[in-house]
């Protein structure tokens, strides 16, 4: 095992924290979630495995409420929550996948393993990537681990948000959102020396990438692609809030993070913004039909296509067009003729063609490398852990909004929903592995808890303790 000496920094700070409320393990779990590059811990052991800051609080937030649930036995009433049911029942198949499944198909076809350093059969001389044949390896241990620990967090930060209110939590995201901005500007500010101390991961850093002649941003990532990901759902969750409250706040966090999308120059993070964009504006034309406040959804209609108008202007009177021009055809027209766009559509083949050999069952979750939602998980989980998981969406941000009464809750459960499809959207594009992200599991969180407060409790169940009234 490998620390840093930031770990120890971070730990001291982990623990202060943590001592003086009973929000700090999810303070701290939250705030880490821009560090994605940073590993508290290396395992060697486990092929080098890197324990990010955010998976282990979130491993020991979630460890924390187990711990204070066992003296609350007898006091508090379990409730059924559908959405963390579904979840469960994914976890569970994750296991089951990893542990049997992976032996029960072992070197039955070829798969792209998880580990960029592993040999095998190069199937195209345009990538580097090669095939084996599918084999158990500590990617099933570690993959099965992420996805235990993105369970017992959702259930662990539910209870939690049932206890301060949803509202509690939004306040956290928002400590996020800023992190990201200020990991952002040192990226963009080239501060390294800073920087430095919390890329311990062992993943590959691309922070010389250029686009166009600028440097693409990846704040506190390993590469742009992540960056750009992460940063479109926090945009997503403060612009629907901002909408909602008009406050300060929420518009400095929305604006701020969307200048990061676009200087991450990820075609990612731009389809996720785009996503966003047409969420907002098919909200607004629906809204028109709505009585209530149509003359400010009109005004906000007009103002919308000020700035369209504006912005046309300035592209049409400088040479952005130009630079814009270029990077569409770098980020999009060209993306499937590159090296790159060529490796994802084949490891999204081998993913789907893990499904047809495995019968529909999947090859385990850990057991290959794909690309995409859907062949990632029909390839490692199956087509049962694919329902379970779309299942888990469904219950958690797959309805509207108009059942909640309570102004705030309806104002978390919108943003909630809208970073979640961002998010979604980022991971439709480019998640490899079945891990769902703790990024997306502290939104559904959000929202699932946001709806339960203003639903009636003989419609809605919780697999959480509840304090009796």
């Amino acid at each position: 095992m490998v620390l840093f000496p930031a770990s120890f920094l971070i730990l001291a700070i982990w623990a202060l924290v943590v001592l003086r409320s009973h929000t700090g393990p999810y303070l701290m779990t939250l705030a880490m979630l821009p560090f994605g590059m940073f590993a508290v811990v290396q395992v060697p052991s486990l092929g080098g495995l890197s324990i990010t800051a955010t998976l282990l609080f979130a491993s020991m937030a979630a460890g924390l409420a187990a711990f204070g649930g066992l003296f609350q036995l007898g006091r508090r009433e379990l409730r059924l929550n559908p959405a963390a049911v579904a979840l469960a029942v994914f976890t569970l198949y994750a296991i089951f996948s990893a542990v049997i499944l992976a032996r029960y198909f072992e070197g039955a076809f070829l798969v792209y393993p998880i580990s960029r350093g592993a040999t095998g059969i190069q199937v195209s001389p345009n990538f580097p990537s090669v095939m084996a044949p599918l084999t158990r390896s500590s990617a099933n241990l570690s993959q099965t681990f992420y996805i235990i620990i993105a369970f017992a967090f959702f259930v662990a930060f539910c209870g939690w948000l049932r206890r301060t209110g949803p509202v509690a939590g939004e306040r956290l995201f928002a400590i996020a959102a800023g992190m990201n901005i200020v990991l952002g500007v040192l990226n963009i500010a080239e501060v390294d020396v800073i920087l430095s101390w919390f890329q311990t991961a062992t993943y590959t850093l691309h922070d010389q990438q250029s686009m166009g002649g600028l440097r693409r941003a990846i704040g506190g990532f390993s590469e742009p692609s992540a960056f750009g990901a992460a940063t479109a759902a926090f945009f997503a969750y403060f612009a629907s809030a901002w909408a909602y409250s008009y406050r300060a706040r929420d518009f400095t966090l929305a604006f701020a993070n969307g200048c990061f999308v676009i200087l991450s120059y990820s075609s990612t993070g731009f389809a996720a913004l785009a996503v966003v964009f047409c969420i907002f504006a098919l909200k607004m034309l629906l809204s028109i039909k709505m009585k209530r406040e149509r003359s400010v959804t009109i005004y906000s209609i007009i103002g919308f296509f000020a700035v369209l108008v504006v912005l046309g202007a300035i592209v049409a009177s400088t040479q952005v067009l130009y630079l814009l021009i270029d990077l569409l055809d770098q980020l999009f027209l060209s993306k499937l003729d590159s090296l790159s766009g060529q490796e994802r559509s084949s490891w999204s083949e081998s993913g789907l063609n893990a499904f047809y050999n495995t019968w529909g069952l999947g090859a385990g979750a850990g057991s290959l490398r794909s690309n995409g939602l859907l062949p990632v998980l029909l390839g490692s989980v199956g087509l049962p852990g694919t329902i379970a998981f779309f299942a888990f969406l469904w219950f958690a941000i797959g309805r509207s909004s108009r059942g909640i009464s309570d102004p705030h809750m309806r104002r978390v459960y919108a943003s909630a929903q809208v970073a979640a499809v961002a998010q979604l959207t980022a991971m439709t594009l480019s998640v490899i592995v079945p891990d769902p992200t703790l990024l997306l599991i502290i939104c559904c969180a959000m929202a699932s808890v946001a709806r339960e407060k203003t639903v009636k409790v003989g419609k809605t169940a919780c697999l959480f303790p509840a304090a009796r009234t």
